[in-house]
Order: structure tokens, then C-alpha cells, then sequence
């Protein structure tokens, strides 16, 4: 048995979306597209289970959240029809890892991240973390496991990054993609989007709170090397 970060995610309120076909279509092009880009990342890669629902085995915590954090800028630039709920848990996984598909692993660390994501609370947050470690350590090749005080840190965190995204309009997902990519107003007016320019750019960054998120995702990135 191994220590492994599993990172599972489902499509939120999936049975009222208008066509849930398209949202499974945009779903599978989203995961294969995080499949690709991070492939020295992923041990297991991320796999549509069922219709709504992934599931992967991620080399770290880290490298976890790095995923997230691309999928989620993803979705601020294509504009899927529906929103994601994730959870990233570390604990044990007792089979081997399977590297072609994400199927047929067993272990608690698997078990325990399932009944997270399947738990239909109406007040569920977006993003979830867990861990059956009760205390961080690095137990071989510098690899850190998160305790739970880690866990539930994190989690405190992310309700605020969810609360923030909450603020921002689905028009403006394009450009907010644009502004969390590049911290330069010039490079956005002189972009393929046609920006009117850098004054608007610059009042649009704090509206929008853009750099408030970039210090929130910095600052998560950098407590998971703990």
C-alpha cells in the first residue's frame, strides 16, 4: 500500500442541466485536454467513470492542485454548460495503479474520496480535500503527505477562492481568463479579444478582484509543498 493523491470531480446538479449529452461531450474534452497537458503529472490518468463524474491518481498533492487550477481556467475560457465539484483526497491505494485507465484500483484512500464526492448535501462546497493522514509527513523521496490540519487549511481557503468566483459573470469568463494568464493590461489591448484600453483593463482587474485570486492560488500552491 501506497500513499497517492486521488483527484475525483463530477458535474454539479448534472440531472437539471437543458442537455446533459452536451454537458458530457464538454466534460470528456475537458479531461482529455488535462490528460494531455499534464501528463508528467498524472500516475493514473483522470477518467470519466460514468456519464458526469472523473476520477485520477495524481503523483502529489501539488501537482493535484496545479490540475485544478488549469481545468478550472479552462472552463473560464471555453465556457462549458455546467460548473464542477472536485475532491482531492490522499490515502492508501492497495492495488496496483493502473496506467492506462483509472478503473479497477481498490483501497480506502478510493473509497473515502467516492463517498465525499457522491455526498448530495445541498450545502456540499465546490472543492473538497481529505486525507486519512492524521499528521504531514514526507515518508520517502521527499513526497509530502498532508495531515488533516493541512486538509481542512486548504479547505478554508478554497471556500474563499469559490466565494470569489461566485462574483464573477459568465460574460466575463473569456477576459478573466486572459487577465489570470497575463498581468500585463498592454498585452490584453493588443490581444486577439480587442480590448478598448488600459485604464478600462486595469478597473475591469479590480472589479473583477483578478489579482486577489492569483494571490489566493499562489498562496494554496505554495502550503502544498507544505
Amino acid at each position: 500500500m501506497e500513499w497517492k493523491t486521488i483527484f475525483m470531480g463530477d458535474i454539479t446538479n448534472s440531472r437539471g442541466l437543458p442537455s446533459p449529452k452536451k454537458a458530457q461531450a464538454e466534460l470528456h474534452t475537458l479531461v482529455t485536454s488535462a490528460n494531455k497537458r499534464h501528463q508528467s503529472l498524472i500516475e493514473s490518468p483522470l477518467t470519466i467513470t460514468l456519464g458526469d463524474e472523473f476520477q485520477g491518481v495524481i503523483a502529489g498533492f501539488n501537482e493535484a492542485l496545479e490540475i485544478l487550477f488549469a481545468m478550472e481556467e479552462q472552463v473560464l475560457r471555453t465556457h462549458p454548460s455546467f460548473t464542477l465539484h472536485y475532491v482531492i483526497y490522499v490515502g492508501r491505494i492497495d492495488s496496483k495503479i493502473a496506467r492506462e485507465r483509472a478503473h479497477g484500483m481498490l483501497g480506502p484512500g478510493l473509497t473515502s474520496a467516492r463517498e465525499i464526492l457522491t455526498s448530495k448535501k445541498r450545502d456540499r462546497p465546490r472543492y473538497q480535500f481529505g486525507t486519512a493522514n492524521e499528521k504531514m509527513r514526507r515518508p520517502r523521496q521527499g513526497l509530502t503527505v498532508p495531515g488533516q490540519r493541512e486538509m481542512k487549511n486548504m479547505s478554508r481557503l478554497f471556500s474563499v477562492i469559490a466565494s470569489l468566483q461566485e462574483r464573477w459573470n459568465p460574460k466575463d469568463h473569456p477576459l478573466i481568463a486572459d487577465m489570470i494568464h497575463s498581468t500585463s493590461d498592454t498585452e490584453l489591448v493588443n490581444g486577439t479579444r480587442g480590448r478598448k484600453d488600459r485604464s478600462q483593463i486595469r478597473k475591469r482587474r479590480q472589479t473583477l478582484l483578478i489579482e486577489d485570486y492569483r494571490a489566493l492560488k499562489e498562496l494554496a500552491l505554495d502550503l502544498s509543498h507544505g
